[in-house]
């Protein structure tokens, strides 16, 4: 028992340093010139197909561990050519090749290795899920209390005067397209705003939906990880109630399988509000750009205004 819960810790700290020295190398990269020739580390993977969305090109597997890279478990994944989910059939045993590099991720060469059927996996989700009051552009954003990386009581409204710009992560998400990215597009965006001189104007908030493992100190050790000014940036979390509602008014959905504290399955949201805390704009996915969304920060800051 005590050795289990030792290989248990030794899994989920490799994960954390994972993920550091993933940002670590992002930043790095972000001094240079962009480079689109990255070439991906392949991993070689088995595991069950749960869902396939042909439409968006994505199917999610439930896997088995990677070794040296992350846990046993279910994950959406991209897949860049169409055919790869030709005949395939949720529930179907299956091989792939995982590709992973700095910016994104993608499986291909996906194999059927059984077309017999598998109970599927069982998700807790929250009863807050499927809110009826959903949050939408125009709409006044909530006063929420959050905790933030210095342990200390945050409400949204403390960031009243300022454009808020917020997105929910947690930490150990080791697939670059996902938490890794919002965290890099954050970063971009601020690179993008300074050279604008507006730094008094605008608060990024990542937000993790993992209190459990996402503490105050983990948060802040992610922070320090990016060297972030947290003047501008902040990392926060709250109780699993306040997370709940918070994520599911935006649409957010978090599942998690059994009771694993590693196995993740969720979408991604990014939302601007105004200084007087309006919803302005709300982006879904991960295809935005840093200019995009710098742009967006830009028309909505009291400077802008005041410099028409």
């Amino acid at each position: 028992m005590a050795l289990c819960a030792i290989n248990g810790n030794i899994k989920q700290i490799s994960i954390l340093a994972f993920v550091l020295l993933f940002i670590s190398l992002v930043m790095g990269c972000n001094k240079a010139s962009h480079d689109t020739t990255q070439i991906p580390i392949t991993y070689e993977v088995k595991g069950i197909a749960v869902e396939i969305l042909e439409k968006k090109n994505i199917i999610r597997i439930k896997h088995e561990e990677i070794p040296n890279f992350m846990d046993s478990m279910t994950m959406p994944f991209s897949v860049k050519r169409k055919q790869e989910l030709k005949n395939l059939k949720e529930g179907d045993q299956i091989s792939f090749e995982l590709n992973v590099t700095n910016e994104e991720s993608w499986v291909e060469n996906i194999k059927i290795l059984a077309n017999k059927k598998h109970k599927r996996t069982t998700h807790k989700q929250s009863p807050e899920i499927t809110n009826n009051n959903p949050l939408r552009i125009g709409d006044k954003l909530p006063d929420y209390s959050l905790i933030n990386q210095d342990n200390k009581t945050v409400k949204l409204s403390s960031f009243k005067g300022r454009v808020l710009v917020f997105t929910f992560i947690y930490t150990r998400c080791p697939i670059p397209d996902f938490c890794p990215r919002m965290t890099q597009n954050f970063l971009n965006t601020l690179n993008i705003l300074k050279k604008r001189n507006i730094n008094d104007n605008y608060h990024f908030l990542s937000i993790s939906f993992d209190p459990d493992f996402d503490t105050p100190e983990t948060l802040k050790n992610y922070s320090n990880a990016l060297s972030i000014n947290n003047h501008n940036w902040s990392f926060a979390t709250g109780n699993k109630k306040t997370i709940n509602e918070f994520t599911s008014r935006f649409g957010i959905i978090v599942r998690q399988t059994k009771k694993s504290i590693t196995d993740w399955d969720h979408n991604l949201r990014t939302i601007v509000t105004t200084p007087e805390g309006i919803v302005k704009k709300i982006y879904i996915g991960n295809l935005w750009t840093p200019e995009e969304l710098a742009e967006d920060i830009y028309k909505n800051t009291d400077v802008n205004k005041k410099s028409k």
